[in-house]
Protein backbone atom coordinates (compact mmCIF):
# COMPACT_ATOMS: atom_id res chain seq x y z
CA UNK A 1 0.00 0.00 0.00
CA UNK A 2 1.34 3.42 -0.80
CA UNK A 3 2.83 5.75 1.77
CA UNK A 4 1.21 8.99 2.13
CA UNK A 5 1.59 12.59 4.35
CA UNK A 6 0.56 10.74 7.27
CA UNK A 7 3.90 8.06 7.28
CA UNK A 8 5.66 11.60 7.96
CA UNK A 9 3.98 11.84 11.83
CA UNK A 10 4.80 8.33 12.56
CA UNK A 11 8.55 8.40 11.39
CA UNK A 12 9.06 12.19 12.75
CA UNK A 13 6.78 13.10 15.13
CA UNK A 14 4.07 16.15 14.50
CA UNK A 15 6.38 18.66 15.10
CA UNK A 16 9.21 17.14 12.92
CA UNK A 17 6.20 16.21 10.38
CA UNK A 18 5.44 19.67 9.48
CA UNK A 19 8.98 20.91 8.85
CA UNK A 20 9.43 17.62 6.47
CA UNK A 21 6.06 18.59 4.47
CA UNK A 22 7.70 22.32 3.93
CA UNK A 23 10.92 20.79 3.00
CA UNK A 24 8.93 18.41 0.45
CA UNK A 25 7.24 21.22 -0.70
CA UNK A 26 10.14 23.25 -1.34
CA UNK A 27 12.27 20.53 -2.95
CA UNK A 28 9.41 19.81 -5.18
CA UNK A 29 8.55 23.21 -6.81
CA UNK A 30 12.64 23.63 -6.43
CA UNK A 31 13.25 20.93 -9.03
CA UNK A 32 9.80 21.65 -11.20
CA UNK A 33 10.35 25.06 -11.77
CA UNK A 34 14.12 26.63 -12.27
CA UNK A 35 12.84 30.04 -10.74
CA UNK A 36 12.03 28.78 -7.62
CA UNK A 37 13.26 30.30 -4.47
CA UNK A 38 12.23 29.77 -0.06
CA UNK A 39 11.71 32.06 1.99
CA UNK A 40 13.05 32.02 5.82
CA UNK A 41 10.92 32.81 8.90
CA UNK A 42 12.69 35.22 10.27
CA UNK A 43 11.02 37.26 11.72
CA UNK A 44 7.87 36.22 9.32
CA UNK A 45 7.95 34.84 5.55
CA UNK A 46 5.13 37.14 4.84
CA UNK A 47 2.86 34.28 3.99
CA UNK A 48 5.21 32.71 1.61
CA UNK A 49 7.03 29.63 1.50
CA UNK A 50 7.78 28.96 -1.75
CA UNK A 51 7.77 31.35 -4.56
CA UNK A 52 8.62 31.26 -8.36
CA UNK A 53 9.62 34.21 -10.64
CA UNK A 54 8.12 34.14 -14.19
CA UNK A 55 9.67 35.96 -17.17
CA UNK A 56 8.71 39.36 -15.90
CA UNK A 57 9.48 38.83 -12.11
CA UNK A 58 5.75 38.71 -10.99
CA UNK A 59 5.53 35.30 -7.94
CA UNK A 60 3.60 32.76 -7.97
CA UNK A 61 3.68 32.38 -4.31
CA UNK A 62 3.30 28.92 -2.32
CA UNK A 63 2.30 28.32 1.15
CA UNK A 64 2.69 25.20 2.97
CA UNK A 65 -0.03 24.51 5.94
CA UNK A 66 0.62 20.82 7.90
CA UNK A 67 -3.12 20.44 8.53
CA UNK A 68 -3.24 16.23 8.13
CA UNK A 69 -6.96 16.20 9.44
CA UNK A 70 -9.97 18.26 9.16
CA UNK A 71 -9.71 21.82 8.27
CA UNK A 72 -11.93 23.30 10.61
CA UNK A 73 -12.36 27.26 12.06
CA UNK A 74 -8.68 26.92 13.33
CA UNK A 75 -6.92 26.28 9.89
CA UNK A 76 -9.52 28.53 8.31
CA UNK A 77 -8.05 31.29 9.51
CA UNK A 78 -4.15 30.34 9.59
CA UNK A 79 -5.17 30.18 5.74
CA UNK A 80 -7.12 33.81 5.71
CA UNK A 81 -4.04 35.11 8.16
CA UNK A 82 -1.52 33.59 5.78
CA UNK A 83 -2.94 35.16 2.77
CA UNK A 84 -3.92 38.43 4.00
CA UNK A 85 -0.18 39.14 5.70
CA UNK A 86 0.72 38.48 2.08
CA UNK A 87 -1.49 40.87 0.38
CA UNK A 88 -0.59 43.54 2.68
CA UNK A 89 3.43 43.13 2.34
CA UNK A 90 5.60 44.84 -0.17
CA UNK A 91 5.42 41.92 -2.11
CA UNK A 92 1.32 41.93 -2.99
CA UNK A 93 2.30 44.42 -6.53
CA UNK A 94 4.15 41.27 -7.78
CA UNK A 95 1.94 38.29 -7.01
CA UNK A 96 -0.19 36.52 -9.88
CA UNK A 97 -0.75 33.64 -8.38
CA UNK A 98 -1.34 32.13 -4.82
CA UNK A 99 -1.52 28.38 -3.85
CA UNK A 100 -2.05 26.48 -0.72
CA UNK A 101 -0.23 22.75 -0.24
CA UNK A 102 -1.95 20.65 2.30
CA UNK A 103 -1.40 17.29 2.78
CA UNK A 104 -4.76 15.84 3.66
CA UNK A 105 -7.90 15.65 0.81
CA UNK A 106 -10.79 18.24 1.73
CA UNK A 107 -14.34 16.63 2.26
CA UNK A 108 -17.39 17.94 0.08
CA UNK A 109 -18.04 21.17 2.77
CA UNK A 110 -14.22 21.67 2.60
CA UNK A 111 -14.06 22.39 -0.61
CA UNK A 112 -16.97 24.43 -0.69
CA UNK A 113 -15.68 26.84 1.95
CA UNK A 114 -12.17 27.28 0.04
CA UNK A 115 -14.12 27.73 -3.25
CA UNK A 116 -16.09 30.32 -1.86
CA UNK A 117 -13.46 31.74 0.08
CA UNK A 118 -10.74 31.97 -2.52
CA UNK A 119 -13.51 32.88 -5.36
CA UNK A 120 -13.67 36.37 -3.13
CA UNK A 121 -10.44 36.35 -3.04
CA UNK A 122 -9.64 36.05 -6.86
CA UNK A 123 -12.70 39.25 -7.37
CA UNK A 124 -11.12 41.24 -4.83
CA UNK A 125 -7.13 41.15 -5.81
CA UNK A 126 -7.33 39.46 -9.46
CA UNK A 127 -5.14 36.85 -8.90
CA UNK A 128 -5.27 33.27 -9.89
CA UNK A 129 -5.70 30.72 -6.64
CA UNK A 130 -5.14 26.77 -6.55
CA UNK A 131 -5.10 24.04 -4.08
CA UNK A 132 -2.68 21.67 -3.85
CA UNK A 133 -3.86 18.75 -1.58
CA UNK A 134 -2.42 15.51 -1.00
CA UNK A 135 -2.63 13.43 -4.23
CA UNK A 136 -1.69 16.72 -6.35
CA UNK A 137 1.61 16.79 -4.02
CA UNK A 138 2.27 12.93 -4.13
CA UNK A 139 1.63 13.22 -8.19
CA UNK A 140 4.30 16.05 -8.36
CA UNK A 141 6.63 14.10 -5.77
CA UNK A 142 6.50 10.62 -8.19
CA UNK A 143 6.74 13.39 -11.42
CA UNK A 144 9.94 15.03 -10.22
CA UNK A 145 11.73 11.32 -8.84
CA UNK A 146 11.41 12.79 -5.26
CA UNK A 147 8.72 9.98 -3.47
CA UNK A 148 11.32 7.62 -2.69
CA UNK A 149 13.62 9.33 -1.03
CA UNK A 150 10.95 11.39 1.07
CA UNK A 151 8.77 8.00 1.91
CA UNK A 152 11.84 5.18 2.73
CA UNK A 153 10.61 3.19 -0.65
CA UNK A 154 12.98 1.99 -3.51
CA UNK A 155 11.65 1.41 -6.80
CA UNK A 156 11.14 -1.99 -8.43
CA UNK A 157 11.78 -1.82 -12.33
CA UNK A 158 9.08 -3.44 -14.27
CA UNK A 159 11.36 -4.63 -17.15
CA UNK A 160 13.34 -6.19 -14.27
CA UNK A 161 10.74 -8.23 -13.84
CA UNK A 162 9.60 -8.86 -17.45
CA UNK A 163 12.87 -9.93 -18.87
CA UNK A 164 13.10 -12.33 -15.99
CA UNK A 165 12.10 -15.83 -17.13
CA UNK A 166 12.67 -17.96 -14.75
CA UNK A 167 9.41 -18.47 -12.48
CA UNK A 168 10.88 -20.48 -9.89
CA UNK A 169 12.76 -17.57 -8.77
CA UNK A 170 10.84 -15.26 -9.65
CA UNK A 171 7.61 -16.41 -7.42
CA UNK A 172 9.77 -16.98 -4.29
CA UNK A 173 11.89 -13.51 -4.74
CA UNK A 174 9.25 -11.07 -6.01
CA UNK A 175 6.82 -11.38 -2.59
CA UNK A 176 10.40 -10.36 -0.42
CA UNK A 177 11.87 -7.29 -3.24
CA UNK A 178 7.85 -5.95 -3.05
CA UNK A 179 8.19 -5.96 0.98
CA UNK A 180 12.10 -4.80 1.17
CA UNK A 181 11.10 -1.84 -1.49
CA UNK A 182 8.11 -0.33 0.55
CA UNK A 183 9.03 -1.70 4.20
CA UNK A 184 11.31 0.52 6.52
CA UNK A 185 10.72 -2.13 9.41
CA UNK A 186 10.01 0.11 11.92
CA UNK A 187 7.12 -2.64 12.36
CA UNK A 188 7.88 -6.52 10.54
CA UNK A 189 5.27 -8.70 10.15
CA UNK A 190 5.43 -12.45 11.01
CA UNK A 191 4.72 -13.70 7.23
CA UNK A 192 7.59 -12.23 6.16
CA UNK A 193 10.23 -13.13 8.41
CA UNK A 194 8.40 -16.97 7.61
CA UNK A 195 8.87 -16.13 3.82
CA UNK A 196 13.11 -15.00 4.26
CA UNK A 197 13.53 -18.46 6.28
CA UNK A 198 12.09 -20.27 3.10
CA UNK A 199 13.91 -18.44 0.59
CA UNK A 200 17.23 -19.13 2.56
CA UNK A 201 16.34 -22.50 3.04
CA UNK A 202 15.80 -23.31 -0.14
CA UNK A 203 18.36 -20.94 -2.53
CA UNK A 204 21.72 -20.79 0.03
CA UNK A 205 23.25 -22.89 -2.07
CA UNK A 206 21.27 -23.27 -5.17
CA UNK A 207 24.21 -22.84 -8.10
CA UNK A 208 21.88 -20.38 -9.77
CA UNK A 209 23.07 -18.14 -7.08
CA UNK A 210 26.56 -18.76 -7.26
CA UNK A 211 28.54 -15.11 -7.66
CA UNK A 212 25.57 -13.28 -6.02
CA UNK A 213 25.39 -12.90 -2.42
CA UNK A 214 21.57 -11.84 -2.59
CA UNK A 215 20.34 -14.97 -0.80
CA UNK A 216 23.04 -13.73 1.79
CA UNK A 217 21.85 -10.25 2.39
CA UNK A 218 18.36 -11.29 3.14
CA UNK A 219 19.45 -13.74 5.20
CA UNK A 220 21.22 -10.70 7.35
CA UNK A 221 18.24 -9.13 6.71
CA UNK A 222 15.71 -11.66 8.64
CA UNK A 223 18.37 -11.64 11.33
CA UNK A 224 18.04 -8.04 12.14
CA UNK A 225 14.47 -8.29 12.32
CA UNK A 226 14.28 -11.43 14.41
CA UNK A 227 17.06 -10.49 16.99
CA UNK A 228 16.04 -6.51 17.30
CA UNK A 229 11.63 -6.42 17.32
CA UNK A 230 9.88 -6.42 20.09
CA UNK A 231 6.16 -7.13 19.74
CA UNK A 232 6.80 -5.99 16.11
CA UNK A 233 8.48 -2.76 16.42
CA UNK A 234 11.98 -1.54 15.95
CA UNK A 235 12.95 1.34 17.96
CA UNK A 236 16.67 1.29 17.85
CA UNK A 237 17.58 4.25 15.02
CA UNK A 238 20.89 2.64 14.80
CA UNK A 239 19.90 -1.29 13.87
CA UNK A 240 17.05 0.81 11.98
CA UNK A 241 20.26 2.38 9.62
CA UNK A 242 21.96 -0.71 9.88
CA UNK A 243 18.61 -2.36 8.28
CA UNK A 244 18.39 0.39 5.63
CA UNK A 245 22.07 -0.62 4.06
CA UNK A 246 20.97 -4.36 3.90
CA UNK A 247 17.25 -2.98 1.97
CA UNK A 248 19.48 -1.05 -0.54
CA UNK A 249 21.94 -3.73 -0.88
CA UNK A 250 19.23 -6.28 -1.48
CA UNK A 251 18.24 -4.27 -4.16
CA UNK A 252 21.55 -3.10 -5.54
CA UNK A 253 22.08 -7.03 -6.42
CA UNK A 254 18.71 -8.21 -7.08
CA UNK A 255 19.29 -5.43 -9.87
CA UNK A 256 22.22 -6.79 -10.76
CA UNK A 257 21.51 -10.29 -10.81
CA UNK A 258 18.39 -9.81 -12.53
CA UNK A 259 18.32 -6.41 -14.86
Amino acid sequence: MERKFKYLIDKYGKSGAREKFEEICQATFQKQFCNSYTVECYPGDDGIDVYVLDENRKMKVYQCKFFIDRINDTQKNQIRNSFESLMKSEHSSRVTEWNLCIPTTLTSPEHLWWLKWSDNKINDYKIEMKLYQEENLLSLLRENNLYSAYFDTMQIDSSMIQNFNNRQYLNYLIPIIQEVSQNDFRRSRFDFVLLCDQVVSLFMYDPFFKGSNLIQLIDQLNQHIGYNAHDGIINNTLILSQIRELRQAIMNEYNRLFY
